[in-house]
């Protein structure tokens, strides 16, 4: 939580509150003996950052989130999202308030040298990797929704009975688009860290995977990437780990398979693996994926922030700082 509120904004003095109730209650309770003096410094500076100590007598009453729809499915949409944790947004763990409800993660501010579009450019990529996760997950959601009959689109489509329970209709399609659209967004990523930290790679051959190593063979991390010692940037690196070899494996091989080969879903299935499961499993595996993803972009942003910190500290006469200024609702469709 003390992590959060560095990217929280005008939001930031209530995860410090809820961080410093949290190890507050821990030290009340009893924790290991090594971890009375972490908890104890960490407390000491959340109460340095506070504007008044005397809030922490009488925190804040929070009224809840209000969910105003104009239809049923925008309704379902945003409690799919909070039910399952997928909106962009440091305040879905919190949920006591509208600020629950969103996709507001944006890179606030940045320092620049003069006569720099960088800070536009990252914005622009960033606004990319928001659109492309928010579409994969209103697909994921489409796929899910009783309240729309969605049966006309596989009207005259003419399918073959290969007697083997597979199953081809619109709602799995969607799954199956919107799995592949969540995972692409990890190559954005890796585009992102590319142009932030000026690590030369050519943007045709960047990839998730291909990003982190100056040497694949030996495995040798590159030096800008390792010289960050950034937690948020190696969260990253964690992520990459797990679906090279770790948990997350027999979800690369499903994308593998679901954009070179077939993922077949059928409505019975005994032993399921990576290119063999139902709708349900499969529909499981796309959540987790969602949810994956959407750490990794936050993990994407708080890395900026730690290094934009780190560059304040050495702020020259030749270095501006630039703010995000959002685009309005009513601005951003023409039709």
């Amino acid at each position: 939580m003390c992590s959060y509120a560095g990217i929280a904004g005008e939001h930031q003095i209530t995860y410090l509150l809820e961080a410093h109730a949290c190890l507050s209650k821990g030290l009340q309770l009893g924790v290991n003996p090594e971890a009375v003096d972490v908890f104890s410094k960490y407390l000491g500076a959340i109460e340095k950052n506070l504007p008044d100590k005397k809030i922490l007598d009488n925190p804040s009453k929070f009224p809840g989130y209000k969910i105003k729809a104009r239809s049923k499915f925008e309704r379902y949409l945003i409690e799919f999202c909070l039910e399952h944790g997928l909106y962009l947004n440091i305040c879905g763990v919190c949920k006591k308030c509208d600020a629950a409800i969103g996709d507001t993660l944006v890179i606030k501010q940045m320092l620049v040298p003069a006569k720099s579009d960088h800070y536009l450019r990252l914005s622009s990529y960033l606004n990319q990797i928001k659109q492309d996760y928010i579409t994969a997950r209103f697909l994921l959601i489409l796929s899910q929704y009783k309240g729309l009959n969605l049966n006309f689109v596989d009207r005259n489509v003419k399918i073959i009975d290969t007697f083997d329970y597979s199953v081809h209709n619109i709602y799995v399609q969607l799954i199956k688009e919107s799995f592949k659209s969540f995972y692409n967004i990890l190559d954005k990523i890796a585009c992102f860290i590319n142009d932030y930290l000026g690590l030369r790679i050519d943007e045709r051959n960047v990839t998730f995977r291909k990003i982190w190593y100056s040497d694949w063979k030996t495995k040798t991390v590159r030096k800008r990437i390792g010289a960050t010692m950034n937690t948020s940037l190696n969260a990253l690196f964690d992520v990459y780990r797990d679906f090279e070899n770790g948990p997350y494996s027999k979800l690369r091989k499903t994308r593998n398979a679901l954009t070179h080969r077939f993922v077949n879903i059928r409505k019975f299935q005994d032993i399921e693996n990576e290119e063999n499961m139902t709708e349900e499993t499969f529909f499981k595996q796309t959540l987790e994926l969602a949810r994956i993803v959407k750490n990794s972009i936050s993990y994407l942003m708080h890395f900026v922030y730690v290094e934009e910190r780190k560059k304040q500290l050495q702020v020259d006469g030749n270095t501006f700082q630039l703010y995000a200024q959002a685009v309005q609702d009513k601005l951003k469709t023409c039709r």
